[in-house]
C-alpha cells in the first residue's frame, strides 16, 4: 500500500478498519449465476481489494472476527492476499500465548495468499505462506517486475498451490515482459498448478493477458475456471 500510495503521490494518514462493512459482508448476497458465465458457479470474494487485513494498525481481534464470518459462510470461497505473511502467522496461530488456530489447522473456504512481485520476495514470503497454511495458497506476482523461479514451490507434496501474473499499469508503469508471464505458466503447467493471467502492461487498467493468443484464466480444480470474484473491502 505504502509503495503504491508514494507512485500515485498519495500521503497515508492512518489505517482505518470498519466493523460497520464487516457486518454487512457478512450477510451479503453472492451471485451464483450470471448470464456472462451461464452455468452456476461457487462465489468467490477478496478481501481488502487495495489494502492489507495484516497490517500492523489492525488489530489481532479484528482480523481474527474476519475470520470467523468467513468460517460462518462456507458456501463462500474467501481470498486473502497480504505481503505481511510474518504477522498473518503470528495473529492466526499464537500471539504471546493466543491462539486462535492450532499448527497444521486451517479455515477449508479461505485461501490465503502473498505477494511476490521478484524473486527476492518470493524467496522470503513464499516458504512461510507455505508452511503455515494448510489449505490452498495463492501466490500473487502482480505486478510482476522481473523473470521468477518458482518451480520449488509448486511441486511440494499435498499442496495446492495456484499463481497469479498480472502487470503493473499506468502511465508510470515498470517494465514487463510476456515472456516472463510465458516461463510462470510453463512452470505451473509442468507442476499441474492453476495459472491466472490479470492483465498485461498498459496505460489503463484491464488490457488482457495473451499468452500463445489467449487469455488464461484458472482457479484450483474444485472451482474450476468459470468462477466468479466479488471485492470485499474492510479496510
Amino acid at each position: 500500500m505504502l509503495a503504491m500510495d508514494a507512485r500515485f503521490h498519495i500521503l497515508p494518514e492512518e489505517t482505518s478498519y470498519y466493523p460497520a462493512k464487516l457486518a454487512r459482508l457478512a450477510r451479503a448476497h453472492f451471485p451464483e449465476y450470471s448470464p456472462k458465465r451461464r452455468k452456476p458457479y461457487r462465489p468467490m470474494a477478496l478481501l481488502c481489494d487495495g489494502g492489507d487485513i495484516f497490517h500492523e494498525n489492525v488489530p489481532a481481534s479484528f482480523i481474527r472476527q474476519v475470520f470467523e464470518m468467513a468460517r460462518r459462510r462456507p458456501e463462500i470461497t474467501w481470498q486473502v492476499l497480504t505481503k505481511r505473511i510474518a504477522r498473518a502467522k503470528e495473529v492466526l496461530f499464537g500471539e504471546g500465548g493466543d491462539f486462535y488456530l492450532v499448527p497444521g489447522e486451517h479455515i477449508p473456504n479461505i485461501w490465503l495468499m502473498t505477494t511476490a512481485e521478484n524473486q527476492a520476495y518470493a524467496d522470503q514470503r513464499i516458504p512461510l505462506l507455505l508452511h503455515m497454511w494448510s489449505g490452498i495458497c495463492g501466490i500473487s506476482v502482480e505486478p510482476m517486475l522481473e523473470p521468477l523461479n518458482l518451480v520449488p514451490y509448486l511441486r511440494i507434496p499435498n499442496k495446492q498451490a495456484f499463481v497469479i501474473v498480472g502487470a503493473e499499469s499506468g502511465l508510470e508503469r515498470r517494465p514487463f515482459s510476456v515472456r516472463w508471464a510465458m516461463s510462470l505458466l510453463t512452470q505451473c503447467r509442468e507442476a499441474g498448478v492453476a495459472f491466472h493471467g490479470k492483465q498485461d502492461s498498459a496505460p489503463y487498467p484491464g488490457r488482457p493477458l495473451l499468452l500463445n493468443g489467449e487469455e488464461v484464466k484458472e482457479w484450483p480444480q474444485d472451482l474450476g475456471p468459470a468462477t466468479s470474484l466479488r471485492q470485499g473491502n474492510l479496510l
